[in-house]
């Protein structure tokens, strides 16, 4: 078991804690946070799909939680765990550029008319948007900075389609 005092910080997987007024004592593979008098906060970290089911479920239970309160604290780490678990065993790639620019474009009621201040003549929109032609990185930067798209999600390659 360690102990740590007041001021120290304490890393523990994803989750690092500066010691103010709680003990913490580690124990295996748990974490307890005695975080006032006599009040224990068991925290395991999620290596498992049953632990990830299990945290969920926990989360469910404690969903009404109120903020500062210790099932509040409680839901708060254990959503920050699920959300380190979920991003390392369910990352969501990045959206193609093509799609992503339609999308900006359906969300914000643009046509193909309105991209050609960005990438150009009504041709060259049609024809980066039919992806016969990929997206240059003057066309990124403009996309970039006019709409706000995300340069990484733009700067990716993407499968163009061979006209028959």
């Amino acid at each position: 078991m360690t102990k740590f005092t007041e001021g120290q910080y304490c890393c523990y997987g994803i989750i690092c804690i500066r010691i103010i007024s709680c003990r913490i004592l580690m124990q295996n593979d748990n974490l307890k946070l005695n975080v006032s008098k006599r009040k224990t906060m068991e925290i395991k970290p999620i290596k498992t799909g049953a632990d990830y089911n299990a945290a969920l479920k926990n989360i469910e239970q404690l969903w009404d939680a109120s903020y500062g309160s210790p099932e509040g604290d409680k839901l708060d780490v254990l959503v920050t765990l699920v959300d380190a678990y979920e991003n390392e065993h369910y990352p969501i790639p990045p959206p193609d550029p093509i799609d992503a620019i339609l999308h900006y474009m359906e969300s914000q009621g643009l046509t193909e008319h309105d991209l050609e201040l960005y990438i150009g003549s009504r041709s060259c929109v049609s024809e980066i948007l039919n992806r016969q032609r990929t997206l240059s990185l003057d066309m990124i930067r403009k996309l970039h900075k006019g709409l706000g798209i995300s340069a990484d999600i733009l700067i990716q390659s993407y499968p163009l389609r061979v006209m028959s």
